[in-house]
Order: structure tokens, then C-alpha cells, then sequence
């Protein structure tokens, strides 16, 4: 049952979520059923827990793009108060946390010296940076359940299907290589002479997808992910969110890569696809 949208109503439903995993687990399961508006602060709530367990309602709802009204409503909606009630939420599992990823990339940013920084040295040791704390993250973050059912779910696949368009064709064109070398059979799909529908005529419920994608989600691979859904064909999705459209009806590894001047690191995702293909070939063995 959706959450109540105001106050008055949450006496109908039980106490509030306490613990952030819980309070997550709900924001995406009723992502869809909220409003465009609600919609926006849960995507941003979802994606920067620590920004939201300290930043004012004023600044949050600046940096989600809707009026501080909503944020409290989207609080309420949930069963809290308030928005202060909630934040309380996001803040206890930072109490004794180190810092994250996004807090130590914007550290290094800010503690990135102006003199030089336009340098090709210099912008090679910020990036190889960056991208290692992105690797760390990803070790430190992957929920680990997931990991093995996505293995499950490759290794008993008859056939892969690899979808991946714009910013993440490097990615998935690297699946389709490193999948045939651990003798898993794996077909690229590219939509060459714009048929990629012809391309997973075959797809069936014996198959597998895999299917990457980072906002700004590309049509594309939305579309073949649909319907492999619609085949009830199980969805490995590599994605940013858990209420990215991917996560629809996949089983979703999240990964929470942050841009640097401009540009998404791709590394986290690279090393998620090698470790998921030698990880298939374990399992094979």
C-alpha cells in the first residue's frame, strides 16, 4: 500500500521507517506511485543520503529542483512529522561511517590547487584519483546478494544479451569480449541499420540480459530492456539508481560513479563487468 501523502493520514499506517535501508527499500518500492515533484526529491534523497542527512530543507530542495514545500510533503508522505524527523534517519548511519565516496571526491576537488590543474600531468593524477576512490567505493558498496544472483543468473544462461548505449557501448562492448573468453555465448547488441528489436528476436526466457545505462538514460536500451521484461527474460542491470528505469523488473548492481569536470568514470563499471565475467567462469568451473 502507497504511504500516506500528508500528516493527518499517517495514524492509518505503521510507525515510520528508523533505519535507512528500510526508509530506501520504501522510496524506491513506491518511486512510480509518487509525483513528478515527489518524484525528483526521492531521486535525490536516494542518490545523496549524505547531502540530505545534513544539508537544510532550503538547500535540498534547491539541488532537487522543487520548492522546500515538497520535500517536507515528500516527508510526510513517508510517515514522518517532518523533514527534520526524517533526516535523523539518514544521519544515524553516518555517525561512526567514514567518509563516502561522494564526500572524498569533493574534498579532493576542493583541495585541487588552481595552479597547474589545467596541466596534462596534472588532470591524469586527478583522474587516476578519482577513479580509485570509485574502485574502492564499489568494493566497499556492492550489495553482495545481489552479486551472486546476478552470477547465478549469467551462469545458467543459455544465451547473453549485452546492452549498452552512448556513455556505457564501452562498457558493454567489453562484457561481449570478456563473456565468449569464459565460454559463455554473448551477443552484442548494437541496433546496426536501426534494427536492435530483429537483434533479441530470439530472447526467451532462457536467456539472460545484461543491460548498463547511467542517466541520461539512453531510449534504446530502455526499450530492449522492456522487452525482455515483457519475455520474462531475467535483467542483469548495471545502473546508477535504485530508481533508475533499468532497475524495473532487473536485478540491479548499483554503482554510484560521480562525474569529474564534466565526464562519468566509467573504471567502477569496467571493473564490475571483469569481476562478473571471471566470477561466471568460477561458477562454471
Amino acid at each position: 500500500m502507497m504511504p500516506h501523502a500528508t500528516a493527518a493520514r499517517s495514524s492509518d499506517r505503521t510507525a515510520p521507517a528508523r533505519d535507512l535501508k528500510v526508509l530506501r527499500g520504501e522510496i524506491s518500492a513506491h518511486y512510480k506511485e509518487l509525483s513528478r515533484r515527489l518524484q525528483q526529491v526521492g531521486r535525490y534523497v536516494l542518490d545523496h543520503p549524505t547531502e540530505t542527512a545534513f544539508e537544510t530543507v532550503t538547500v535540498l530542495a534547491g539541488k532537487a529542483g522543487v520548492q522546500p514545500s515538497a520535500v517536507v510533503r515528500f516527508a510526510q508522505t513517508f510517515g514522518y512529522s517532518g523533514f527534520s524527523q526524517m533526516q535523523r534517519v539518514f544521519q544515524t548511519p553516518l555517525a561512526s561511517a567514514s567518509p563516502s565516496y561522494p564526500e572524498r571526491v569533493r574534498s579532493f576537488e576542493n583541495g585541487v590547487s588552481p595552479a597547474h590543474a589545467d596541466e596534462p600531468a596534472r588532470i591524469l593524477e586527478q583522474v587516476c584519483s578519482v577513479n580509485g576512490m570509485a574502485i574502492e567505493s564499489l568494493a566497499r558498496g556492492i550489495d553482495r546478494e545481489r552479486l551472486e544472483q546476478a552470477v547465478q543468473i549469467l551462469a545458467r544462461a543459455r544465451h547473453i544479451y549485452i546492452v549498452g548505449h552512448e556513455q556505457c557501448f564501452a562498457i558493454a562492448a567489453y562484457l561481449a569480449f570478456l563473456l565468449p573468453q569464459v565460454d559463455r555465448p554473448a551477443h552484442l547488441v548494437t541496433g546496426l541499420g536501426a534494427m536492435p528489436r530483429q537483434e533479441v528476436r530470439a530472447m526467451t526466457q532462457r536467456d539472460a540480459m545484461i543491460a548498463v545505462g547511467f542517466a541520461p538514460y539512453a531510449r534504446e536500451t530502455l526499450a530492449l530492456v522492456a522487452t525482455a521484461v515483457e519475455r520474462k527474460t531475467p535483467v542483469v542491470a548495471i545502473s546508477d539508481s535504485t530508481v533508475s528505469p533499468l532497475a524495473q523488473g532487473s536485478l540491479l548492481l548499483e554503482i554510484k560513479d560521480r562525474e569529474f569536470r564534466g565526464t562519468r568514470s566509467l573504471t567502477a563499471a569496467l571493473s564490475l563487468a571483469q569481476a562478473l565475467a571471471l566470477a561466471v567462469a568460477a561458477e562454471a568451473d
